[in-house]
């Protein structure tokens, strides 16, 4: 007994010594690493629909990621101000602007504060067992809190630091700018309601007003296999609309916009835009009964898509199970979808960022893994 004692206290003193060592020994990333790292963000494209009459516009910011935008909460700032500033610059951002970011833009904020052998990773495995030895100290009760889920525990410890930075940048930007920001989505905790100190993730859209009020617009329903592994689903329930000079909005997470039956509005109620804040990892995440296409009215050869050279099947078979069926009866609505971009923890991020501004028409805009501006004037 005495053996097993001192066996266990020996392994459990190495690991706090080298947590310990990990702590003092290991710096962040220093800014010229940063600023070397950021220099190899591609150009910015910039597309645009319409003529300006006055009467706003909607504009998709595709956002390219990478790991060291999320290094700390001054360089957030700097990543999501810059494509503000862009569009400032480009004369995108007036009065009855609507600014859209893609899903899971506020996520890797799990990241925010790590060492630099956590941030240059391009191992999940990797960031995963440097994140559990650099916080340790909050990592073993909350590893027993959640039924030993790694995942969850290490989520659950970045939560608190993640929604304020997340809400810090946004709400400060939407002020900044006169502009309502739809600031995509993050992954969110909440505590549940029927089961005392039980936790639940969610991915979680907000919007955020230049007078400071902030609403959630949506909890996403429709969950990848990597999302549902660590997070549950939405109520329909849940889902908000809001409005904007008259117009009646609609935020639907990616996988969300392929199911007809998430379109909700009334005769009375018509929703003039739909939004969808999308990220998609890869096309094999995507469970097979979500991106079934009724063989009846499969017929992609007669979709109107303008020129994607190269592009995959599984990329015409979204654009057309998307926006573009759902919104082909109802006249007079427009959709306006912008995707995650960049290259995370290795994988080149999917999805081609698109307008349906007529019905039986799509206007495919952003197809490159790079950084845009994708706008429609009303």
């Amino acid at each position: 007994m005495n053996f097993f004692f001192r066996q266990f206290s020996y392994v459990l003193f190495s690991i706090l010594a080298f947590g310990f060592a990990w702590l003092i020994y290991h710096p962040g990333l220093s800014q010229s690493e940063y600023l070397k790292i950021r220099k190899e963000t591609p150009p910015l494209i910039i597309s645009s629909i319409g003529k300006d009459r006055n009467q706003g516009n909607l504009l998709g910011i595709q956002a390219y990621i990478q790991a060291v935008d999320y290094s700390n909460a001054e360089r957030f700032y700097q990543f999501i101000e810059s494509y503000l500033e862009s569009a400032k610059e480009k004369g995108l951002l007036k009065t009855g602007t609507l600014v859209m970011f893609p899903e899971h833009i506020g996520t890797p904020l799990f990241l925010l504060d790590e060492r630099k052998e956590v941030i240059l990773s391009d191992r999940f495995d990797v960031v995963i067992k440097r994140m559990m030895i650099s916080n340790l100290h909050l990592f073993i009760p909350s590893y027993f809190q959640f039924s030993t889920d790694v995942y969850k525990s290490l989520m659950s410890i970045k939560q608190r630091k993640m929604k304020k930075v997340y809400r810090d940048t946004f709400r400060s930007l939407s002020k900044y700018y006169d502009v309502p920001i739809v600031a995509g989505s993050i992954l969110e905790m909440e505590k549940g309601k029927l089961v005392k100190d039980s936790y639940s993730f969610y991915n979680k859209s907000y919007a955020f007003f230049p007078d400071g009020k902030i609403i959630i617009l949506s909890k996403k329903m429709n969950l990848d296999k990597l999302e549902s592994q660590l997070m549950i689903r939405g109520d329909k329930k849940e889902q908000s609309f809001f409005t904007i000079s008259g117009k009646r909005y609609q935020v639907l997470l990616s996988l969300d916009s392929l199911v007809a039956a998430n379109y909700m509005e009334t005769a009375s109620d018509k929703t003039d835009v739909f939004l969808s804040p999308s990220a998609l990892l890869s096309f094999s995440v995507i469970p097979e009964e979500s991106f079934t296409v009724n063989e009846e009215s499969q017929n992609l050869e007669k979709v109107k898509l303008p020129e994607i050279l190269g592009k995959s099947d599984q990329d015409r078979k979204w654009l057309y199970k998307s926006l573009f069926s759902n919104l082909n009866n109802r006249k007079n609505s427009i959709g306006m979808q912008v995707f995650l971009k960049g290259k995370f923890l290795n994988t080149e991020l999917q999805g081609i960022g698109n307008i349906i501004t007529e019905r039986g028409k799509i206007d495919v805009l952003l197809s490159d893994n790079q950084p845009g501006l994708l706008n429609v004037w009303f």
